[in-house]
């Protein structure tokens, strides 16, 4: 006979039975015996599924296994206690079953934690750059430990320095009653933050709390902005790009400015606010409230203050080049354009030296806008001097006898020279400006050519005439002052003005339009206002060039070049 199991044979057959004992000599075997036929033989009982391999002992057939180590599984797992573990161990060959048990295990034993989590987490900004953390600590710890960062992975992580960005606080030594914290000024404006507290007991009972997101600042930018009625200007919030930021949403408290959009869910996050009438002295307030994802609050709010004014006076160039080496201003109303095309097709180019009001969007179509000095060439100024020498000395100068002279003197009579008139009016003899009284209108083929020396230039009256035909020029030695009431037609002044001085447009509300070139070496004094009806439509100021004065300007006033270049005979 074999037993079952390592140790055990069988004993003697007592009452029907045989039973298994211990010894140290047995080999596997069964443990169950039954009388066979009334014999006092004790025959095991055989295993119910068999196959081979196989091994026979005493009529029984038994399966030979072999079986691995046994492989630690779950703590607590089906039939096993809390405290067991189950193992397991497989057994070759395949007919052979997997085995399983269950063991004690120490470390199948959690110890209790007492420590409960911080709760109540909130952040209160102080701007510009600091915020005060608050909080509930939890019971049952012996200290508490605050990380602050805006990389959550750190904060999650008990800030380990193994991400960036780094944690900027990492307190491990806070009382376990301490529930604020004062960062100082080291946060970065805009910038999405987390912080967890953590209700410390030991080594195997650390409590953290929910990780709260928050937010640095969210300035709405500019401070403020100041409109014309119809112009435009971009609100934008100053907040970093994050995952935490759901929408910014904008609003306003009156119809004096509109906002599009009113909300924006991808960064950058911005708005445009348009002018839609004066505001008068209390400014529109816009606010811009940037939420959290699910959040049913702002997280972080701001205002900006919008002005929106009467459209002013502005001015505009048509088919010409603007140059000045000072500012270049005109509050071009939206819609419009500082610098018309003309008979070419194309705008001029607009200047300047300092600084302007004009963007590449309101200066023209094509957006031509240099910051750009202006040099004479070879360092000579083209001014009165300039041109009052190259006149010829064979040149009939005909002398403006009085200081106030009517328009018709220089559209009639004088003698001709070089297919020009010339008129000179000296100061010295009056000690005062030249007034020209009544309007110019000049006959097809007349040029007329005007020095004032040493005096101011006040016109009163309307200058016209046939364009490609005839030409005025005016050069002054001091300023050029244009009468506030000339102006109000298609075109009021004709021809080429040159100032030493300013050249004043005169304070009116009638729209002054010249056709020609202007050139004030002083600058360009620009006094018409046409109310706050027309502005928003109409420039007070019009400078058209006109392309024939280059064919009809004096060529003893023009700049002689001579090229040599030799040639083969």
């Amino acid at each position: 006979m074999v037993c079952k199991y390592t140790g055990q044979r069988c004993g003697p057959f007592q009452a029907g039975f045989c039973d298994c004992v211990y010894d140290a000599n047995c080999q596997a075997g069964s443990c169950q015996y039954s009388n066979v036929g009334g014999s006092s033989m004790c025959v095991p009982k055989c295993p119910i599924s068999m196959s081979d391999p196989l091994i026979t002992a005493n009529g029984c057939q038994f399966v030979v296994c072999t079986c691995t180590a046994w492989t630690n599984g779950a703590c607590d797992d089906g039939d096993c206690t809390p405290t067991q573990r189950r193992q397991y161990r497989t057994c070759n060959p395949t007919t052979c079953s997997n085995r399983t048990q269950c063991v004690e295990d120490p470390t199948c034993i959690v110890p209790t934690c007492a420590a409960s989590s911080p709760s109540g987490l909130s952040a209160v900004r102080a701007l510009p750059a600091g915020a005060l953390l608050n909080w509930t600590p939890g019971a049952g710890g012996t200290k508490q430990m605050l990380y602050v960062g805006s990389g959550k992975t750190e904060v999650e992580g008990g800030c380990p320095g193994l991400s960036s960005p780094a944690c900027i606080v990492k307190e491990e030594n806070l009382s376990a009653s301490q529930n604020s914290y004062d960062t100082g000024q080291i946060l970065s404006a805009g910038e999405t933050y987390y912080f967890r507290v953590v209700n410390y007991e030991s080594g195997s009972c650390p409590t953290p709390s929910a990780i709260l997101p928050f937010l640095s600042s969210c300035e709405l930018t500019p401070s403020s902005t100041v409109l014309t009625v119809g112009d435009s200007a971009t609100l934008t919030s100053s907040v970093y790009s994050s995952a935490e930021i759901q929408r910014v949403d904008f609003a306003r408290d009156s119809f004096t400015v509109k906002i599009n959009p009113s909300n924006d869910t991808s960064y950058v996050y911005s708005t445009q606010v348009s002018g839609e009438s004066p505001t008068g002295g209390t400014p529109a307030i816009v606010t811009s409230d940037v939420y959290f994802q699910g959040g049913g609050v702002p997280e972080c709010s701001d205002t900006v203050a919008v002005t929106v004014l009467t459209p002013g006076p502005w001015w505009q160039v048509k088919d010409g080049d603007v140059q000045t080496n000072g500012d270049l201003n005109s509050d071009v109303p939206a819609g419009d354009y500082f610098n018309l095309p003309g008979l070419g097709g194309f705008p001029g180019v607009a200047k300047f030296g300092d600084s302007t009001s004009l963007t590449t969007a309101k200066v023209s179509e094509n957006g031509w806008l240099a910051n750009s000095l202006y040099a004479p060439p070879n360092n000579k100024i083209q001014n009165f001097t300039f041109f009052r020498k190259k006149v010829p000395s064979d040149t009939v100068l005909n002398p403006v006898p009085s200081m106030s002279v009517d328009g018709s003197m220089f559209a009639s009579g004088g003698t001709e020279s070089y297919e020009n008139f010339w008129y000179e009016y000296d100061a010295s003899v009056t000690g005062l400006p030249l007034s020209i009284t009544s309007p110019i209108n000049l006959p097809d083929g007349r040029k007329v050519v005007i020095f004032v020396k040493g005096a101011d230039l006040n016109i009163e009256g309307s200058i016209t005439y046939d364009s490609g035909k005839s030409i005025l020029v005016a050069l002054v030695n001091g300023n050029i002052n244009i009468d506030p009431d000339v102006g109000g037609s298609s075109t009021d002044l004709q021809g080429f003005f040159l100032a030493d001085g300013n050249i004043s447009t005169g304070v009116s509300a009638n729209p002054l339009h010249v056709k020609g070139s202007v050139v004030a070496l002083g600058g360009l004094n620009l006094q018409r206002n046409l109310g706050s009806s027309l502005n928003p439509t109409t420039p007070s100021e019009v400078f058209e060039y006109d392309i024939a004065s280059i064919f009809l300007f004096p060529p003893k006033l023009s700049v002689e070049k001579t090229r040599w270049k030799e040639v083969a005979p």
